[in-house]
């Protein structure tokens, strides 16, 4: 069977799920385009010339060094942390101090890091004219950290003057006349007339909401939230938040109106943009300039870590940390560092959401959902803490644990605690989980029925019309049928491999050889390290008289398949058949 499990990813029931309200990804330009835009000018080169002490060969491991090294353009990537990566750079930025761009690099990674006090350091003993990237935008941070306003909005002033393609850098400086005159009306027409792109629009409604909520304007706070979250589809949690509080203020009743049931995950739990939102705990509004600084910067590193997995994003969070420090920060920072290929940067900073937190149920989710590939055992005791003392719903904790299992092949156990999240969620997702557990101990029968009931749900599923026929093709049971489910996946997906290696399978299993190498091709051309689809080109070769290409890509399909046994058993088969 093909290595479906590569698709709970997409599938997952963890916090990585869709939103109560369906989440919908922007179709304009992503604010991050905008956003980088702006730093591409001043983008770090690779240090040709910096005197990097080690050599290749003393790095740890010379693959990752070269990996980050090249990806993100900073040198001495020798760890998997980036605590010891800004370490090292810190270290090396001392030992040149004439080398502008050790300088730039180290402090970057600092920031990134959170080690503000050696940011500083850097800051200060830089020698060069050039400033450094992010530095003015630090000094911004300390002095409106420091309540300073005066100086702040000439450190502002100087950095429209530079950088002044940053549409929400405008939105503060809005901010900061409006400090002075009180005039709403001129607030909302200097934001609004703010140049930007269409994918910025929201949050431009989202920041003159915040300003009539601060006067209790609730009506008018509640209109521009609005237009923010359902017509420009921002869905941070932040517009959530603030949209489902002034609703209250409105009226209590009205917010339940406002979205569908979230019963699966608890009373008053709420999935948005990955982070659950229990409404029961959303505080009033900080609207002070100091809270307001610090929420644009997070909103700027948001925007980038939603499209890349990039340092910049991780600057703009550590930006607003300085300025007003909370856990919705860590939240966000964690999924960055996790993103950037930092684990054990991310799980310090999950760990320290403490309960009682408004993102404490969200950093145990997502914890779990990271420990489950390198920590099983521990993402299963995260689930388990969390059914004993919290307030999610136990038949969705039921189906996260199902998960945990899945991925880690523990298929009884999968069964188990699915089924037990289906007597309160019969989502078509649950299904199709339990109907892989089902067909990998192989209950073909009940795998059938449950990816039956699953399709039936989301008859527009391209991954459960795939799977389904391809178990009906490949264990002979209805050969018609699956090669139609298959061709309405491809058709709703053409560039999945796994689909375009259903699709040839079939084709080899309904003798159309010809039609099915080229697909299967086609299939190994996306995806080469898959052992399913390099076994079932063996197939093809074979079957088109190519004998000696088939039992080299047998014998290949067997290196890299380590799950599947049913097709690891096909395989042994057809090479002690053929190969002799």
């Amino acid at each position: 069977m093909h290595s479906y499990l590569k698709i709970f990813a997409i599938l997952s029931l963890t916090a990585f799920s869709t939103a109560c309200t369906k989440q919908l990804k922007l179709k304009q330009p992503s604010p991050a385009q905008e956003i980088e835009e702006e730093f591409q000018e001043s983008d770090l080169d690779i240090l040709e010339s910096a005197n990097i002490p080690y050599e290749l060969t003393d790095i740890k491991n010379p693959e990752k060094f070269v990996k980050y090294y090249l990806r993100s353009k900073f040198s001495l990537y020798n760890s998997d942390t980036l605590n010891e990566i800004a370490e090292n750079n810190y270290k090396l930025a001392l030992e040149n101090p004439n080398d502008f761009e050790a300088q730039e690099q180290a402090f970057l990674l600092l920031l990134a890091n959170q080690n503000y006090a050696k940011a500083i350091n850097i800051i200060n003993a830089n020698k060069h004219s050039e400033q450094l990237t992010f530095e003015n935008l630090f000094s911004y941070a300390r002095a409106i950290a420091q309540d300073n306003t005066k100086k702040s909005e000439v450190i502002l002033d100087n950095l429209l003057q530079t950088q002044n393609r940053l549409p929400h850098l405008k939105i503060l400086k809005a901010y900061f006349k409006y400090q002075k005159t009180s005039d709403i009306q001129t607030l909302k027409e200097d934001i609004l007339t703010i140049n930007s792109s269409l994918s910025l629009d929201g949050f431009k409604y989202y920041y003159i909401g915040r300003a009539y909520e601060a006067k209790k304007e609730y009506v008018t706070a509640f209109k521009f939230y609005s237009l923010a979250f359902f017509q420009h589809t921002l869905r941070t949690e932040d517009v959530f938040s603030r949209l489902m509080y002034t609703s209250t203020k409105i009226d209590k009743k009205y917010r339940k109106n406002l979205f569908a049931s979230n019963a699966k995950y608890g009373n008053n739990i709420y999935l948005v943009d990955q982070a659950f939102i229990d409404t029961t705990l959303i505080p009033e509004l900080n609207n002070s300039l100091k809270e307001l600084s610090s929420q644009v910067f997070y909103d700027l590193g948001w925007s980038i870590n939603q499209t890349s997995a990039n340092l910049a994003g991780l600057d703009f969070l550590a930006l607003a940390d300085y300025i007003a420090p909370n856990d919705k920060i860590k939240f966000q920072m964690a999924k960055g560092m996790y993103a950037n290929s930092w684990p054990d940067d991310s799980v310090d900073l999950l760990e320290a959401i403490k309960p009682g937190s408004q993102y404490y149920l969200s950093s145990r989710i997502v914890l779990a959902d990271m420990l489950k590939s390198i920590a099983p055992e521990k993402a299963v005791d995260v689930v388990l803490e969390l059914k004993q003392n919290s307030r999610f719903n136990k038949h969705y904790l039921d189906s996260v644990l199902g998960q945990i299992y899945l991925n880690n092949n523990q298929f009884d156990k999968a069964i188990t605690s699915l089924t037990s999240a289906l007597e309160k969620d019969k989502s078509s997702k649950i299904y199709f989980s339990r109907a892989v557990a089902y067909e990998r101990t192989n209950k073909f029968e009940k795998a059938l029925t449950d990816l039956e009931t699953a399709l039936n749900k989301n008859p527009k599923n391209p991954i459960v019309l795939n799977y389904l026929g391809y178990l009906l093709i490949d264990l002979n049971k209805d050969a018609e049928k699956g090669l139609d489910y298959i061709r309405q996946s491809v058709k709703l997906d053409p560039t999945s491999a796994a689909s375009l290696d259903s699709l040839g399978w079939a084709y080899i299993k309904l003798k159309a050889y010809e039609e099915g190498l080229e697909t299967l091709e086609t299939a190994y051309a996306q995806d080469s390290q898959d052992g399913v689809i390099t076994g079932h080109l063996g197939d093809a070769y074979f079957y088109n008289g190519r004998k000696k290409e088939a039992i080299i890509y047998w014998k290949k399909a067997l290196e890299l398949e380590k799950d599947d046994t049913r097709e690891i058993n096909r395989i042994k088969q057809q090479l002690y058949k053929y190969n002799n």
